[in-house]
C-alpha cells in the first residue's frame, strides 16, 4: 500500500487491513498513534505510510504498559510514546505555524464574572474560543481551565451533567485570581450526527482536545499552567507541548440533580 506504484486494482477489497488517514497537522493536531507513526516514517526519510497493530495480552485484552514493556524487552524493540514524538516535533518546529489552529477575531465579552477578552481560533473544522483575563506574562503559573463544549449543559441548562456549573465555577475562579484563560473547545460535528444525538452525552477533554488547547495557550504566551478542575488526568499531555503543569485546583461545583 505504501508503494507509490500501487493502483486500486492491486488491492483486494474488502480486506482485513483497515486504512486510516492521518490528520494533515500531524501529532500537533491529533496526538495519536497513526499520526505519530507517519511522523516517524517521515523523519526517517521514508514514505508517509505505516502499519499499526494493537498488542493484546494472554487474555485477549488490549495490552497495558507493563505487558508492552515486557514484549518490547523480549523482542529487543524500542518503545516510543506519542508524547515523545510530540515533544520532538516541537523541538524541531517550535513555531505555531506548524500547528493546526489560526488566531482569528477578538472581542470584549462582559460576563457575570467580569469582562474577558474573547479570541477565536480556527483551523480543524471548528472554531474554538479563549476567554482571557489579566496579564498572562511572568513566571507565575496561569490559572487555566479547558472546557469541552456541551450544548445540553452550557446552553440548555441540562440537569444530567455539571458542565454549565463547571464553566461558571471556572470563570469565577479566574475572576477571583484576576488573571487566567478559559479554553472553550468546540465539538466538530461528525457526518450523519444530528443535534439531538449530540445532546445524549457530554464531550471530554481528550488527548486531541488537549493538543488544540496547548496551541491556544502557547499562542497566548502561557508556559506554566495551574489547571482548574477536578480531574488530574485532564491536561496531562500539556508538558509534551512545552507547557509545565504547576498543579491542580478543584472547582467548587454543586452536583447536578439528574432529571432522568
Amino acid at each position: 500500500m505504501a508503494d507509490p506504484g500501487t493502483r486500486p486494482g492491486d488491492l483486494v477489497r474488502p480486506g482485513h487491513v483497515l486504512p486510516l488517514r492521518a490528520r494533515d497537522g500531524g501529532v500537533l493536531e491529533r496526538p495519536r498513534p497513526a499520526e505519530a507513526a507517519v511522523e516517524l516514517c517521515t523523519r526517517a526519510g521514508l514514505a508517509p505510510a505505516a502499519a499499526l497493530a494493537t498488542a493484546v495480552d494472554e487474555a485477549g485484552e488490549v495490552a497495558g504498559p507493563v505487558t508492552l514493556a515486557a514484549l518490547a524487552e523480549r523482542a529487543a524493540l524500542p518503545v516510543v510514546r506519542v508524547s515523545q514524538v510530540v515533544a520532538a516535533h516541537r523541538r524541531v518546529a517550535p513555531s505555531l505555524q506548524a500547528g493546526p489552529l489560526r488566531a482569528g477575531a477578538s472581542a470584549t465579552l462582559p460576563t457575570a464574572h467580569g469582562v474577558f477578552n474573547a479570541l477565536g481560533y480556527a483551523g480543524d473544522g471548528a472554531e474554538h474560543l479563549a476567554l482571557v483575563r489579566g496579564d498572562l506574562a511572568g513566571p507565575a503559573p496561569v490559572p487555566v481551565h479547558m472546557h469541552a463544549e456541551c450544548v445540553a449543559g452550557d446552553v440548555l441548562g441540562s440537569l444530567r451533567c455539571t458542565c454549565a456549573a463547571r464553566l461558571d465555577a471556572a470563570l469565577a475562579a479566574i475572576d477571583a485570581a484576576g488573571r487566567g484563560v478559559l479554553v472553550y473547545l468546540r465539538t466538530r460535528a461528525a457526518p450523519g450526527v444530528g443535534p439531538v444525538h449530540a445532546l445524549r452525552g457530554c464531550a471530554v477533554v481528550d488527548e486531541n482536545a488537549t493538543a488544540l488547547a496547548a496551541h491556544v495557550l502557547l499562542d497566548l504566551g502561557v508556559r506554566s499552567a495551574l489547571l482548574l478542575g477536578d480531574d488530574p488526568g485532564v491536561g496531562a499531555g500539556l508538558p509534551g507541548f512545552g507547557i509545565a503543569v504547576a498543579g491542580h485546583r478543584p472547582l467548587l461545583v454543586t452536583p447536578a440533580a439528574d432529571a432522568g
